[in-house]
């Protein structure tokens, strides 16, 4: 009976290693797919029409009344971020009721852009316009600081004692906040700006550039080239107290420079390479060469110190732009000789975002339309300068276009 199984025990046997044979080490449950990407936040706004936004808070405009901006919606995820111009003010004889500044929005040249037949990049129906469908974020403008600013000064003027809130700060950074809690990641932004709204597009491009850093980014001011002198730097700059709107690297060990402008945009460029940053100009522009006479206290009723500012300014423009080109290749400009009433003498035309003109205006062959939606498409990066009529021949060269 030895080596007979006890009744049963071969059943049991097989049964174990039929078990044994089903059982599997442990595998761990495969991970649960990602869930789809969430859709791009976009503001819920009134279609077809400009919606007025008043952030309150620290906003302000220079004479403390309310400070409000507007925002037209799109119909694609890209959005213009559009600084409005305006003037500026920094002393007694500026800063007056009469000075060369728009202290609130009650005259905002805002209307200019909500008018019911709107020209250039406010003419939402022109099948030639670059960004037609796109969100459109109009940063308005009443703080007498370029954008700027942020301080609180009083001047004497002969109307007596004048305070003005140059909190131009305070009133970008709220639009920006606003835009990071509706816009969550926009493909494209294209930042501009005309006059002192071309200096707020300059230097808050790297704020923008960071806050969206998968956008496709692309900037140009229009007629802002932060042509100086070096006595405004006290002056001016430093009563507005702009450090805080630089960004970093801008060298700043000796105060802030008579050349932050065009500074600005080769540290944008080198922080944001991906970022296409522009000028437009026109050569001999009156506004920016009146402002420039104003800050060197010039008669502007003088025509032949007027002249002596007016080749001093475009000696600074044709400078200024050839610089930032050399330490940014990839910086583009387009400086024409526009002229709004056919007579030179008075210099050319300042400002062409709002002017019909953006659509046909043509220099050295290359229509500018074409070359900003080049620009902010990413397929070029060229630049253009007019050729002068031999009576005003520039006094510095100009590099080819590229």
């Amino acid at each position: 009976m030895f080596g007979l199984a006890p009744r049963g025990a071969h059943g049991l046997l097989a049964l174990v290693l039929l078990l044994g044979a089903c059982v599997q080490p442990p595998v761990d449950p495969s991970p649960d797919p990602e869930p789809p990407a969430a859709a791009p936040t976009l503001p819920d706004l009134t279609p077809g029409v400009w919606t007025a936004l008043s952030p309150g808070g620290e906003t302000t405009c220079s004479d403390g009344s309310p400070y409000t901006f507007f925002v037209r919606p799109g119909t694609v995820n890209k959005v213009v971020v559009d600084f409005e111009g305006g003037g500026a003010c920094w002393n007694d004889g500026t800063c007056g009721p009469n000075g060369p500044y728009q202290p609130n929005l009650a005259a905002s040249m805002s209307a200019r852009y909500r008018e019911e037949n709107p020209t250039g990049l406010y003419d939402k129906s022109n099948p030639e316009n670059p960004v037609r469908d796109w969100y459109h974020v109009f940063v308005s403008y009443c703080t007498a600081d370029v954008h700027l600013g942020d301080s609180v000064e009083t001047y004497t003027t002969p109307q007596g004692e004048r305070t003005v809130y140059h909190k131009g700060q305070a009133n970008v950074r709220a639009v920006l906040a606003w835009m990071a809690e509706h816009f969550s990641a926009p493909e494209a932004v294209f930042v501009t700006g005309c006059s002192a709204g071309a200096y707020g597009a300059a230097l808050y491009t790297a704020e923008l550039a960071a806050m969206y850093p998968e956008a496709d980014v692309s900037q140009m001011g229009d007629c802002g080239a932060g042509i100086i002198p070096e006595s405004f730097v006290q002056e001016g700059l430093n009563r507005w107290n702009i450090e805080g709107a630089l960004p970093a690297g801008v060298d700043l060990e000796e105060g802030v420079p008579a050349t932050f402008l065009a500074d600005a945009y080769v540290v944008i460029g080198q922080q944001f390479p991906e970022a296409r940053l522009s000028q437009y100009n026109s050569a001999f522009d009156g506004v920016q060469i009146a402002f420039y006479a104003r800050m060197l206290e010039r008669n502007l009723q003088d025509p032949e110190a007027l002249q002596e500012v007016a080749e001093a300014w475009f000696t600074g423009l044709v400078t200024s732009l050839q610089g930032i080109q050399v330490e940014l290749p990839s910086f583009s400009s387009y400086t024409s000789l526009l002229d709004d009433n056919d007579d030179l003498q008075d210099g050319t035309a300042h400002c062409l975002l709002f002017r019909p003109e953006f659509y046909t205006l043509v220099t050295s062959e290359v229509r500018f339309v074409d070359w900003l939606g080049d620009l902010i498409a990413g397929e070029s990066g060229q630049t253009v300068f007019t050729p002068l009529p031999e009576a005003l021949e520039p006094p510095v060269a100009v590099g080819a276009s590229r």
